[in-house]
């Protein structure tokens, strides 16, 4: 009886001692892993004390680098190689940093020493922002912004590679700019137009060489005046014109497809294709088109315009042709 109780006394200090270190190698084991945890914490916590600090150091550097850089002598660069690859003088005024990260200017002026100097394009203010994110596929890329001529341009221009300005894409689109507001064209196109002139624009390829780019315009042309002078006419200009194209340019011709024009008494269509030249606006016309007109503009005296009232009074549409260059285009009937 007494071996007995001892054995059972035994077994009872066995389970206890077990459970007493099953206690302690749980706690143990707790606070291994507390201790990892907050090891690891403070790991993670330095880690990202040293990537805040790197990432504020590179903020500050860009931050400098972006108002200290010399961008005056880019300017002056961009302005020389324009002038080399283009035949155009660029004047860009007062180019600066501002935020948002972005190059701001006072005037953005095209001029061609071939007509005068005069004025191509001319913006009053605008800017150019840098995209970062197309950095990483090796393309350079920026967005830009000009007010001109009481509307404005907005683009899209790429570089890839960012090296190669060879290699280039373009995406713009432009609002309500009034083209009597562009001193130029009088010079540039021996008539003043008046009106206001929308548009979008894709084109691709290399700087300088449109004869291999390629690429798809937009026009919308309203509220437009155009001077006219044809003994065909009574007219002196045409009023409240309205014009709609779209046009391809491939291998140095521009084909004018889906052409749509109305006007005062005037409406028709017109298709073809311009040759073009290193000097844009002498470029080559080669148009054709069908137009409905009111007797009352023509002048119809005279025997040789008998093909012409013989039309007018089948209210057939009447062909015309439009060759010569831009600057010095030439209408003919028929």
């Amino acid at each position: 009886m007494l071996s007995r109780q001892v054995t059972h006394e035994k077994s009872g200090l066995a389970i206890k001692a077990w459970g007493q270190s099953r206690v302690h190698a749980f706690f143990a084991n707790l606070k291994r892993k507390i201790d990892f945890q907050i090891l690891r914490h403070q790991r993670r916590a330095a880690t990202l004390k040293w990537l805040a600090y790197l990432l504020f150091i590179l903020t500050l550097t860009g931050v400098v680098t972006f108002f200290k850089f010399p961008y005056g002598s880019i300017q002056s660069r961009l302005e020389a190689s324009i002038a080399e690859r283009w035949d155009l003088n660029l004047v860009v005024t007062d180019l600066r940093p501002t935020l948002p990260p972005k190059l701001s200017f006072d005037r953005f002026s095209v001029r061609s020493p071939h007509y005068g100097g005069v004025s191509v394009f001319h913006g009053t203010e605008g800017y150019l922002r840098p995209r970062l994110l197309p950095l990483f596929w090796g393309k350079l890329a920026a967005t830009i912004h000009i007010e001109a001529y009481g509307g404005f341009l907005d683009g899209f221009i790429s570089l890839k590679p960012f090296y190669d300005v060879r290699n280039y894409s373009l995406e713009a689109s432009w609002q309500s700019m009034h083209l009597e507001e562009h001193s130029g064209l009088l010079l540039l196109l021996e008539r003043q137009l008046s009106g206001k002139l929308s548009g979008e624009l894709e084109l691709v390829g290399p700087l300088n060489e449109l004869s291999n780019a390629s690429g798809i315009v937009t026009l919308v042309l309203t509220e437009a005046t155009c001077p006219i002078e044809h003994p065909y006419f009574k007219m002196k200009n045409v009023e409240e014109l309205e014009v709609t194209a779209s046009l391809k340019l491939n291998s140095g011709e521009m084909e004018i497809e889906n052409s749509r024009f109305q006007a005062r008494g005037i409406k028709g269509t017109l298709s073809g294709v311009v040759q073009l030249q290193p000097r844009l606006f002498e470029s080559v016309l080669d148009l054709a088109g069908q137009c409905q007109i009111d007797p009352a503009l023509l002048n119809l005296s005279g025997g040789s315009n008998r093909g012409l009232v013989s039309l007018l009074d089948e209210s057939k549409p009447l062909p015309f042709h439009i060759r010569g260059t831009v600057t010095a285009p030439r209408l003919s009937l028929f």
